[in-house]
């Protein structure tokens, strides 16, 4: 339900924004009147915001949009769109058991234009960077395979120039690829991180030396749950156990305790001793990221 001070504001907010669109639609308008209805409209969202309205708040923006792109200053347009996406996203989130859809479809479009914005003037970085905070709203709203392309389209704009953000990218885009149930994508997103990190970072050095580690154990836990991966070198089966192999000397940026219980999935798993494998994941639990946890689970309801 709409709260006491949403339901006052929202016909004083219809009111003044319906005085500025009509200042806006004079037919011959000077600039300094668009300065004017800029200054208004960013005042009243501001307003709303503080009031716990950002629904009415992402229609200003939407206006101020507009405005900047009367007045031909398209990056502002950009930045109004996406604090508009921003908006609209707290309304769906605010809206609790109503589930507003339209205010999240309404998301998706500001964050869209913004993006198409900031591509078309080779701001890719911004771009980029909007694109993962869609994704990421995307996966906080329980949607995480609507998130996969905007994952996708920002580390392919990234190219791993930012590897930081890269692998970032390359981490949620991983973990949505896991809940929906694309283990093939998943294992070779997998694979060409760890080929990323081995030859285009410094892998001595965190976060990259253990995310390098990690990308390993997430491949040996993925050919355990689909073992006919596409054939690839580096997501063969002996490739991605060699490394975790009784005869192997404990892994470069992972923990001892996950290296051992790596081993033990693996030898439950190759001997069918499901009580140690369920023991392993379940004493070592804590030690697990999320997607290894979201990958464990699939391979334990395989095993049942």
């Amino acid at each position: 339900l709409l709260n006491r001070s949403a339901m006052e504001n929202s016909a004083e907010f219809w009111k003044t924004y319906e005085q500025l669109s009509t200042r806006l639609k004079k037919k011959y308008l000077r600039k300094s009147n668009f300065s004017d209805s800029l200054e208004h409209f960013t005042k009243l969202a501001k307003h709303l915001d503080e009031e716990r309205c950002p629904q009415y708040a992402a229609f200003c923006s939407l206006a101020l949009a507009k405005c900047e792109q009367t007045v031909q200053n398209p990056l502002a347009e950009a930045r109004a769109y996406a604090e508009a996406g921003e908006f609209f996203i707290r309304a769906h989130l605010d809206s609790g058991r109503l589930n507003y859809q339209e205010h999240l479809t309404a998301a998706i479009q500001a964050y869209s234009a913004a993006i198409k914005i900031y591509s078309e003037y080779k701001q890719f970085s911004l771009a980029g960077t909007l694109l993962l905070e869609l994704g990421d709203h995307l996966v906080a709203v329980s949607k995480p395979e609507e998130a996969i392309p905007y994952y996708q389209r920002a580390n392919d704009m990234n190219g791993g120039r930012v590897p930081v953000t890269f692998l970032q990218g390359m981490t949620s885009l991983l973990d949505c690829l896991v809940r929906a149930g694309e283990l093939e994508d998943a294992a070779q997103t997998t694979a060409a991180l760890l080929q990323f990190l081995t030859h285009s970072t410094d892998t001595g050095r965190e976060p990259f030396r253990s995310a390098a580690a990690r990308c390993k154990v997430d491949l040996a836990l993925l050919s355990l749950v689909q073992p006919h991966l596409p054939k690839s070198p580096a997501t063969q089966s002996e490739c991605v156990h060699a490394p975790f192999s009784v005869s192997a000397n404990q892994l470069d940026g992972l923990p001892a305790h996950v290296f051992v219980a790596v081993q033990g999935l693996l030898i439950a798993v190759e001997t069918r001793d499901y009580e140690a494998f369920h023991y392993t994941c379940n004493s070592a639990y804590l030690f697990w990221n999320h997607t290894e946890r979201l990958i464990l689970q699939k391979l334990s309801d395989s095993l049942c």
